[in-house]
């Protein structure tokens, strides 16, 4: 029982509280200083032995590396969500309840007790307790009476924004806790009309479960405008494991995938290859390279290896149009699909254009703990500065004793328990 209550007070210590605050902004510090998640070969490079007071093998050591997945990052935050929990359940909830109790003061030596008092000779109790009545309802007090003794209260709702702050907080740490253990982000390509599954893992978890997820690229297009690109659109396939498909979406930037809490971005796409039919019978698939950035231009080329002659398609965009140029470099003509052309005594037959779209794929179990805690934590700040006051009246020695407090606006407050006590005093 005696580590029980050393625990406890240790935890519900508000220095205790502020100094692990202040250890996870040291931590969070250290975090920005030193870059995260990078390779083993960029450490060395930026932080070698023998210059500095920090070298790779410190960083790597203590996991200086991912310090938001750390150990030690993870201990700080447990440690405050505990201390939050615990100086919940065990002063402001307590707190409240008290709060809400009414609580009679029934001697003259309570009332010495209190910030403000006041006290004036008894002339009618009737009228007096008529005029404490209604000047409090006029203030918005709730108001308790037990004969001649009267206890007001004003603001309960100020009580709760503390209590609605540390469970706030609580539900942000506990959601960056849970983001540490359970989030993955990965990065994949799809070639049109293939199907791929998650593997290009570029950040996870301890305890992130990847899901047995079948991504499929129906189409892709490009939208233009003004000769420039204005959208780009894929039609996204998912599918179990035993090829059913359980949703089906276009995706375009800023318009994502969200399926089972995993979301699917767009962010890139490119242009993987031609499939071009020879002689009307096999069909093949020639790569295309990137000559140019902006605007994007690929390249291709078709060889004839018994006649040692060469022709060479340019892409200019995804409008299926391609230039067809000889190996002199000269304009030959045009070819959209399905359209034929010739290189020696072979006849070729544009098929398809294959785009291909990168997907970034995110989960974050942390998403929702976090937003449901800086939503109440707005709401429980502005409730906290509501002001709890409570006013007690008392009848003995043929006097009226008048105290009051409150928590905050203690200035305003004395303003307006003076002009009380002028009112009553008349």
């Amino acid at each position: 029982m005696k580590i029980n209550t050393v625990f406890l007070r240790l935890f519900i210590d508000l220095r205790f509280a502020l100094l692990i605050l202040i250890s996870i902004a040291g931590v969070t510090a250290l975090g920005t200083i030193i870059e995260q998640d990078q390779s083993f070969d960029y450490y060395m490079e930026f932080y070698p032995t023998g210059q500095g007071f920090i070298s790779y093998s410190l960083i790597l050591g203590l996991g200086l590396d991912h310090i938001y997945r750390s150990w030690l990052f993870l201990l700080l935050v447990i440690c405050l969500g505990v201390s939050l929990t615990l100086c919940t359940f065990y002063q402001q909830l307590p707190n409240i309840q008290i709060s809400r109790e009414v609580n009679f003061l029934k001697n003259v030596s309570q009332f010495s007790k209190l910030s403000l008092v006041s006290s004036f000779p008894s002339y009618s109790i009737n009228s007096f307790v008529s005029q404490a009545l209604r000047s409090l309802r006029l203030s918005n007090f709730y108001i308790y009476q037990q004969k001649t003794y009267l206890y007001a209260l004003k603001g309960l709702f100020g009580k709760i924004g503390p209590v609605l702050v540390h469970i706030s907080l609580v539900s942000i740490l506990f959601g960056a806790l849970s983001g540490a253990c359970g989030r993955y982000f990965a990065q994949e390509f799809i070639p049109k009309g293939e199907i791929i599954h998650i593997q290009n893992l570029l950040g996870a978890g301890w305890f992130a479960k990847i899901p047995l997820l079948n991504i499929r690229l129906n189409d892709f297009w490009v939208e233009y405008n003004s000769q420039k690109i204005n959208q780009f659109y894929s039609n996204v396939s998912l599918l179990d494991s035993s090829g059913k498909e359980m949703i089906n979406q276009v995706l375009s930037v800023n318009h994502p995938l969200f399926f089972d809490q995993v979301f699917f971005y767009q962010t890139d796409w490119d242009l993987l290859g031609l499939r071009i039919q020879q002689n009307g019978d096999q069909i093949f698939q020639y790569p295309v390279v990137l000559i140019n950035k902006n605007p994007k231009v690929w390249a291709s080329i078709l060889l004839d290896p018994v006649l040692s002659a060469k022709q060479i398609l340019i892409i200019e965009d995804l409008r299926q149009n391609l230039k067809l140029y000889n190996d002199q470099g000269l304009f030959v003509r045009d070819i959209g699909l399905n359209t034929q052309f010739s290189l020696g005594t072979n006849l070729y037959t544009l098929i398809d254009i294959i785009p291909e779209t990168g997907l970034q794929i995110k989960y974050d179990p942390s998403i929702p703990l976090t937003f449901f805690g800086f939503g109440l934590l707005m709401i429980s700040t502005l409730l906290s500065y509501l002001t709890y006051s409570e006013i007690w009246f008392y009848l003995g020695d043929n006097k009226f004793y008048c105290g009051a407090q409150t928590n905050r606006a203690k200035s305003e407050f004395q303003i307006n328990f003076l002009t009380l006590t002028k009112i009553l005093k008349r």
